[in-house]
């Protein structure tokens, strides 16, 4: 019956794009944080709902009836079969809710907000400053990852049944990307530091720039 009911609705607005409705909830809620937290809600609400409903659907029936056989309680059965049975299919939700989560906050920062990360790069890519969309660019990224590293080290300890060459592949595949941005970070510093940053421009202004003269009746000119 919950299946009959969510899933409609699911399937609905998973395909939407979270920045297609974020002007409603904007329009709705306002600009402040409420609108972006039910608009982050919404985006990783379906990637864990789809999680914990295939969790749910892969527990094998021996492990259920096993347990009644032994006189457990629908509660019982829940907490200690089902539940632990179902752990890594949700941290594997959560992670990519938290992934999509954050890049759909960083978007909406850049569509309707006054400060963040999203409206630092939007900002200043309209004056070119290159040094400072790099850093945007690569704070985005440091911060997905060390986001991504919490939740893997809290499912190590939660779940640690899930194999711990798992958690080895996956820190090393983790590791590996903070090399490469570490490598883009290398080239955005050289590339600022030849370019000139837009403050090093402005230095290079002159004091008093002239556009024109013209000569009033006394004599002095304007």
């Amino acid at each position: 019956k919950i299946r009959a009911v969510f899933n409609p609705m699911i399937s609905f607005y998973r395909p939407l794009p979270p920045l297609a409705y974020y002007t409603m909830l904007v329009i709705w809620m306002g600009i402040d944080n409420s609108s972006k937290i039910t608009l982050l809600y919404l985006a990783g609400f379906a990637p864990v709902y789809l999680s914990c409903l295939s969790g749910v659907a892969k527990v094998r029936r021996d492990f259920i009836r096993g347990a009644q056989v032994l006189g457990a309680s629908k509660h019982q059965v829940f907490v200690h079969v089902m539940l632990p049975a179902c752990l890594p299919d949700i941290f594997t939700g959560l992670r990519t809710a938290l992934g999509f989560s954050y890049t759909t906050l960083v978007a909406a920062e850049m569509v309707a907000a006054e400060n963040g990360i999203g409206w630092m790069v939007l900002d200043a890519s309209k004056f070119l400053m290159s040094d400072v969309i790099f850093v945007g660019i690569i704070l985005m990224g440091v911060t997905g990852i060390l986001m991504d590293w919490a939740l893997l080290d809290l499912e190590s300890r939660i779940v640690p049944w899930k194999g711990k060459e798992y958690k080895e592949a996956v820190m090393m595949k983790i590791k590996s990307i903070i090399a490469v941005f570490s490598l883009i970070f290398a080239g955005a510093i050289v590339l600022t530091g030849c370019g000139g940053t837009q403050a090093t421009k402005e230095a290079a202004k002159p004091d008093q720039i002239v556009i024109g003269v013209q000569t009033i009746p006394s004599g002095e000119p304007v």
